[in-house]
């Protein structure tokens, strides 16, 4: 534990030095291709270290529902304001409604003739809007399954629908390029909002119902007045389709997933850019915000879900599960509740709350059998790696393997060094400076800094030569052994240019008629 404490001490001030030099420092902080960025800067943290945690799910204890019964692709799910109801709409030309306590089906809705690609629940609950392939938009009945009015005028399909936070509108999303906005009163059109160029595929209100948010097919997002059916600005960042949107609960954020791979954080009110993603590893097709304002829920083609501190900016984990690209979330209005839908045809209920408001989320806590209603487990530290729970969950480590990814280096040290803990980087070398990351780690060296030079061990041989030599870089009482046995010690050799690990004893270096054992015996 000394010996470990002492890693500790010596990584921390390379940190320091770090904070104050150009090291490689300031190389570790371009982060990976997850990491999250505020003010249009650069990427600030995924997990606090800028290391893409890989958190695993124990889905007997996150996913609540994993609800089948689509014959083809689940584009979109959404709650009805009651969160009893969920909705998913599909290519098999389908609409389901399930029951979210028992995961039952309640029952389908049919009456579109192609592909059911968006669908919105009404805020009082009793209708629901959905958007198809085959041009049209309907309302439903939920009550009863049966369609009220079929809302017709776009020329191709339609991407998305959304009803304002007040029910008396309902905006609709079309390949053919527009927006239109349709009175609920009396279901007739009041809008047709032009200015993109190519096919809408996203549209969100503001909470307060006087803005309208579009994303489009041409890389652009617009936001339109709601009264007026005016132009307000563009938003223009993304080079690919926008293919997803939505608004904070407070309206003063909108978020913005594209084909680019990018989620973009936007401030409403100046148009400015606040807050983006690098490159996530695939196309971000959907994401949600949770009520609390400062989570989002993005789903990708990569098959994963991810999880978003938006306050902090760092990655909180990901959800798997599903086996192709998630194409629709919804949070329920508690926030606890998550629902996503898949290419795989699938249609999953997950719990994400955290019950003690410890910042650890209950699955990861069931998962490492803690309590997920003890706050004060996020200070414990179970395999006694220097890492409390807290630290575990955003680094993605195990809290109960010393070790998680089998590297043998300790998840501590690979922590405070901004190496990977769930990945075995033992061989790599992080600070280029010759030595890998398992030798620095056992040799008590800095896998942060180039230290290739310096002579650690205070034993008259640098610590890479002794790495190269396979001596110890800590250990000073190498210096004196003779490891090619030619009657010469390492720290004679390696002062005189001779050569440690071949028996060169023999011969004559300088040509002055002595052998190197003779000048070695002699002082020379």
């Amino acid at each position: 534990m000394l010996f470990r404490q002492l890693f500790r001490l010596m990584i921390l001030v390379s940190l320091l030095i770090g904070l104050l030099s150009t090291s490689i420092y300031g190389v570790i902080h371009e982060f990976d291709d997850e990491s999250f960025g505020r003010y249009s800067t650069s990427p600030l943290k995924q997990n606090q270290k800028g290391i893409s945690p890989t958190v695993r799910i124990n889905l007997t204890e996150t996913l609540l529902w994993n609800l089948t019964g689509h014959t083809n692709e689940v584009w979109e799910v959404s709650f009805d304001p009651s969160d009893q109801i969920l909705a998913s709409a599909s290519s098999d030309n389908l609409i389901k409604l399930w029951d979210v306590k028992t995961g039952q089906l309640v029952r389908n809705l049919t009456g579109h003739a192609d592909s059911v690609l968006t669908i919105d629940f009404h805020p009082e609950g009793d209708r629901l809007a959905s958007g198809s392939f085959d041009k049209s938009v309907l309302l439903w009945n939920v009550t009863t399954g049966q369609v009220i009015a079929n809302l017709t005028g776009h020329m191709f399909a339609v991407w998305s629908v959304a009803f304002s936070p007040d029910g008396e509108l309902l905006a609709s999303g079309s390949n053919d390029n527009m927006i239109k906005l349709w009175n609920m009163s009396n279901n007739q059109l009041i809008h047709n909002l032009t200015g993109h160029t190519e096919g809408v595929l996203a549209v969100a209100f503001s909470p307060d119902g006087q803005t309208l948010a579009s994303g489009s097919y041409d890389n652009s997002i617009k936001l339109w007045n709601v009264t007026t059916g005016g132009l307000l600005r563009d938003l223009l960042n993304h080079s690919d389709d926008v293919m997803c949107l939505d608004f904070s609960a407070d309206g003063q954020t909108l978020a913005s997933g594209s084909r680019d791979q990018l989620i973009n954080l936007w401030e409403v009110n100046t148009g400015n850019l606040i807050g983006y993603t690098n490159k996530t590893g695939a196309l971000v097709r959907t994401l949600t915000f949770n009520p609390d304002g400062q989570t989002l829920a993005s789903g990708s083609y990569d098959n994963m879900i991810k999880i978003w501190d938006t306050k902090e900016g760092y990655l909180e984990g990901n959800l798997t599960g599903h086996t192709a690209g998630i194409l629709g979330l919804d949070f329920d209005s508690s926030g606890q509740i998550l629902a996503s839908s898949s290419t795989d045809r699938s249609v999953k209920i997950w719990n994400v709350t955290d019950i003690d408001s410890d910042e650890i989320p209950d699955w990861w806590e069931r998962l490492y059998d803690l309590d997920p209603g003890n706050v004060g487990d996020k200070s414990e530290d179970p395999d006694e790696d220097d890492l409390d729970n807290i630290l575990e969950f955003q680094f993605g480590t195990n809290p109960t393997d010393y070790d998680t990814d089998n590297d043998l280096i300790d998840d501590g040290y690979e922590y405070l060094s901004q190496l990977n803990g769930t990945l075995d980087d033992a061989a790599d070398d992080l600070d280029g400076d010759g030595m890998p990351n398992y030798y620095e780690y056992v040799n008590g060296l800095l896998v942060g800094i180039n230290d290739s030079g310096i002579d650690t061990d205070g034993d008259g041989m640098p610590n890479l030569y002794e790495y190269k030599y396979g001596l110890s870089a800590s250990l000073d009482d190498d210096a004196g052994f003779d490891l090619d046995n030619d009657g010469m010690p390492n720290a004679y050799e390696y002062e005189n240019n001779l050569r440690i690990n071949i028996d060169d004893a023999g011969e004559d270096l300088d040509d002055d008629d002595l052998t190197n054992l003779e000048e070695y015996l002699i002082g020379t």
